[in-house]
């Protein structure tokens, strides 16, 4: 049997009474499972508020639920997505995390970005972080340790290596130290024209003492062959004080580049195509430190 109609008299008008029906008029059953609904009227209750309600002035205020929600939303970025750091939320770790872990990610095919993308880190296969070096705009590629002397190593291959570097002038060698020594003990009775090393080389330090009361002139020469003196063309002409000792100024730290070879001779006169001899012992302990 259907809920009967709830009809009221029309004169009647209830007092500390509610109606409950459903759509169509008749009576609704409550229960449990379906209790009666009741609905609040906009500002009803004071703590609530109205949807009209501003936002509360601060954090404390005392306001309305509805004043203070409006206050957290204005606090909320406007939409989703990514923001500067002025539109963002701040977020500060907890005071009892560890560091933050970063990984990376492998890919077979490096992956190419544009303008204002970010990316994560790249790794090789075995998971060790993946680093291309730039020079100049463009990448270093090809390095390996088979760096040759006075070869056209470029630039790039040359910063990267771990080893130190020297420019020669034109290309760059490898940084070295003195592991030869050309020696003359003592001077024989001429101009003493010397070979101390067929090839490019560097020359470190010379050492040597005049026991004779005149200066004579130590010619360094860059040939691959022992010097025609006179008339090759030294490229440093060293004075040997008479009864002195050169030491401590003729010596480079980062060696004396010759890109021919290292040669040299004495004489007894100061000029390029001078071709006095010296006496025999003139000279003693001349030693040329090269590499």
């Amino acid at each position: 049997m259907p809920n009967p109609k709830v009809v009221y008299p029309a004169a009647h008008a209830p007092v500390y009474a509610v109606a409950f029906a459903n759509a169509d008029g008749s009576a609704a059953t409550v229960s449990s499972g379906a209790p009666m609904p009741v609905a609040l009227g906009d500002g009803a209750l004071a703590s609530m508020g109205a949807m009209s309600d501003p936002a509360a002035a601060s954090d404390t205020a005392s306001a309305s639920l509805i004043a203070l929600f409006k206050r957290l939303l204005a606090k909320l970025p406007a939409s989703l997505g990514q923001k500067t750091a002025a539109s963002s939320l701040p977020v500060i770790l907890a005071s009892d995390q560890g560091a933050v872990p970063v990984q990376g990610i492998y890919n077979a095919t490096a992956p190419t970005l544009t303008n204002g993308q970010t990316a994560q880190l790249q790794t090789d296969v075995n998971g060790a972080l993946a680093v291309r070096l730039q020079w100049n705009g463009s990448f270093v590629t090809g390095i390996n340790g088979a760096m040759a002397d006075a070869q056209t190593n470029t630039v790039q291959s040359v910063l990267s290596m771990t080893r130190g570097f020297l420019f020669n002038g034109s290309t760059w060698d490898r940084q070295k130290k003195a592991c030869t020594v050309s020696r003359m003990p003592s001077s024989a009775a001429s101009t003493n024209a010397t070979l101390a090393k067929a090839g490019a080389g560097d020359l470190f330090a010379i050492q040597a003492h005049n026991t004779t009361a005149s200066v004579i002139y130590l010619k360094l020469y860059n040939k691959a062959s022992a010097p025609t003196v006179g008339t090759d063309v030294p490229v440093k002409t060293l004075a040997l004080a008479p009864g002195a000792s050169l030491g401590a100024s003729a010596a480079w730290a980062n060696g004396l580049y010759f890109s021919t070879g290292i040669a040299y001779a004495l004489t007894g006169g100061a000029a390029d195509n001078d071709t006095t001899a010296i006496t025999a012992g003139a000279i003693v302990g001349l030693n040329l430190d090269y590499q």
